[in-house]
């Protein structure tokens, strides 16, 4: 068994006579542009081995990408979990052999046996154990939160080399956005890196690799690599030593492999014949001292200050107040907190040229009084905070830019604070963690994600 690294989570694996690619990321870029694999690395697809089979995890960018798949036969199997997002790119990509599988499931390919792994917490997610005459590999992914329960520890029973989780970045921060390194993203951090050295030392795999590991932001969204990517694949090897000394690890850059020969486990540097690091200054790294980046608004579509305030503001009365005076759907739990606690909500519009344009929403119980202050007052101890480019939020509710992208021309912040008197008559007040209301109404359905991935789809698959 020869275990390729492509990048981020992209691997090659040759069992038996089966090429599978795992999560296929081949361009320089992802995310429009907005993203690149770390470390830089260069495919040449003309030497790429023919592929028997694809495996795709889950539908996140990075790992479903329309623009690698259209570089893939139409013809060739994709294996990946029930999702409606796998299931819209790949029908309308027009592949045909997609094959939806689920934890616990197993198939026989050439020369090997690949089974499907998960912790039974949803639908839209899968790792898989890849086995041939020579070992044996498990791949997990970027899932920071699986359970090793006891039919996951069975699959990894005397696994040569496993894949699993790191906590690489501060996803959360795109949400929770908190200028100082806030106690919410550290707490989730800490969970998460805890979550993920527990896992893989009850794995107890012969060769334990930190996986997806590598991606950074581009100009101009490059000053999130200092708050969002806190830990280098190296530092969790290390950690993963502290508490299991006996349990090998060690980092894979592109081009690297591992070659499984008897059930043991040999690490090749630089091997892969069509992959090619570029180096790079890696400037990622938690540093939440250092301020981000100046929000700019470029307009890129030349729309002008006066119409995006005014689509801005269209948004807003049309869209987003109904939709957070409803408090209905995935967030409705979020939506009541809002509401109960009477939350202040401020948009600050960034404009081309500079000038600022104040929105100030005020939960009132049942309704949402909307203001637009020409002179906004200080912000109130409590109050959430959206700053952003107003031509980001024009194309965000437009679908031009997904999530993903959105979050380089943001900056969130605040809490509302629950205050109450207990019955001994001591004076409660705690601070309650809410998402960016902006971002929860956008993100609410997949339907705008879908349609960004339209665009996608039609602009690389012809």
């Amino acid at each position: 068994m020869l275990i390729g690294a492509v990048g981020h989570g992209c691997y090659s694996v040759v069992a038996g006579s089966t090429h599978l690619v795992i999560d296929p990321l081949f361009t320089p870029t992802f995310l429009g542009g907005t993203v690149e694999p770390y470390p830089r690395r260069t495919v040449r697809l003309d030497r790429l081995p023919p592929v028997d089979a694809v495996f795709l995890s889950h539908s996140h960018a990075g790992h479903l990408e329309p623009e690698s798949l259209a570089a893939l036969p139409r013809t060739v199997p994709v294996l990946a979990p029930p999702d409606p997002t796998i299931r819209f790119v790949l029908q309308r990509m027009a592949f045909t052999g997609h094959t939806e599988v689920r934890p616990g499931s197993a198939m026989d390919i050439p020369g090997g046996r690949l089974s499907f792994v998960g912790s039974g917490t949803g639908q839209g997610y899968a790792g898989i154990k890849v086995q041939d005459g020579d070992g044996s590999l498990l791949y997990l992914g970027d899932r920071g939160d699986l359970d090793p329960d006891p039919a996951l520890r069975a699959a990894a029973d005397g696994v040569d080399v496993a894949i699993v989780s790191h906590p690489s970045d501060y996803h959360s921060f795109l949400q929770h956005s908190t200028w100082d390194g806030g106690a919410h993203d550290g707490d989730t951090h800490r969970d998460w890196l805890a979550r993920s050295l527990a896992l893989a030392a009850r794995l107890g795999a012969g060769l334990t690799v930190p996986g997806t590991t590598g991606n950074r932001y581009l100009e101009p969204a490059a000053w999130l690599n200092r708050y969002v990517f806190p830990m280098r694949p190296a530092e969790f090897v290390d950690l993963l030593a502290q508490v299991a000394p006996d349990l090998p690890g060690t980092t894979l850059d592109p081009g690297d492999a591992v070659d499984v020969t008897s059930g043991k486990a040999t690490v090749l540097r630089d091997v892969l014949p069509f992959v090619r690091r570029v180096p790079h200054a890696d400037d990622r790294g938690l540093d939440p001292t250092d301020p981000p980046g100046a929000l700019v608004d470029a307009d890129p579509e030349g729309v002008g200050a006066e119409v995006l305030t005014a689509r801005c503001r269209t948004y807003l009365h049309t869209s987003l107040v109904p939709w957070a005076t409803a408090g209905k759907g995935s967030y409705a739990g979020e939506l009541r907190t809002y509401a109960s606690l009477r939350t202040a909500y401020r948009v600050t519009l960034h404009l081309p040229g500079g000038a600022l344009h104040t929105f100030r929403l005020r939960f009132t119980g049942a309704d949402i009084d909307v203001t637009e202050p020409p002179a906004p007052p200080p912000l109130g101890h409590g109050e959430v905070h959206l700053r952003i480019a107003a031509s980001v939020l024009d194309r965000w509710t437009r679908d031009v830019i997904p999530y993903f992208v959105a979050a380089a021309g943001c900056r969130r912040a605040g809490a509302p604070h629950a205050v109450g008197r207990l019955s001994d008559g001591s004076v409660s007040v705690r601070r309650v963690p809410v998402r960016d209301l902006v971002t929860m109404h956008l993100t609410a359905h997949i339907d705008p994600y879908h349609r960004w991935l339209a665009g996608e789809v039609d602009r690389h698959h012809r």
